[in-house]
């Protein structure tokens, strides 16, 4: 007979989770990637031992990111940046709903660092003329005034 999951699992807490998104109108094409990007997490912790959502820490959560940067796909390539940032997203928006739902005590995804997802130049000019943006240089000094 199969194990049962423990209901303080964080397998468990993720089906609690997809049904709380669902409840709330998430797109279920994002109750999907989420489902799919934190259940490699869990997957990934699952494999070190760490199973409850008191087990994971900080450092727990930076080796992850580490894990993410030095992955590679099956073509021997690496995860895009923008992979990389949409998995974090997820398991930091997981982290805070089991803080909000007083699953946890804190959040150890609250100051998660994500990917610095930079555009060229040449590629925030082709976006500009894309969607129709007029006078590219006054945007691209404002731009820069900015950052």
């Amino acid at each position: 007979m199969p194990r049962s999951p423990d209901p303080q699992g964080m397998k468990a807490l993720l089906v609690e989770y997809l049904e709380w998104m669902r409840a709330t109108n998430y797109a279920e094409r994002t109750v999907e990637y989420r489902r799919k990007y934190v259940g490699h997490f869990l997957a990934w912790c699952q494999e070190r031992g760490v199973t409850r959502p008191g087990e994971v820490t900080r450092p727990i959560l930076e080796r992850y990111r580490l894990e993410l940067h030095r992955h590679r796909k099956k073509d021997g390539k690496p995860l895009s940046f923008r992979t990389q940032q949409v998995r974090l997203v997820s398991v930091r928006a997981f982290f805070k709903w089991l803080a909000r739902q007083s699953y946890m005590l804190y959040n150890p995804a609250a100051d998660l660092d994500l990917i610095a997802l930079v555009l060229s130049i040449r590629s925030l000019r082709t976006r500009c003329h894309r969607t129709g943006v007029r006078n590219f240089d006054r945007l691209h000094v404002e731009i820069g005034q900015v950052c």
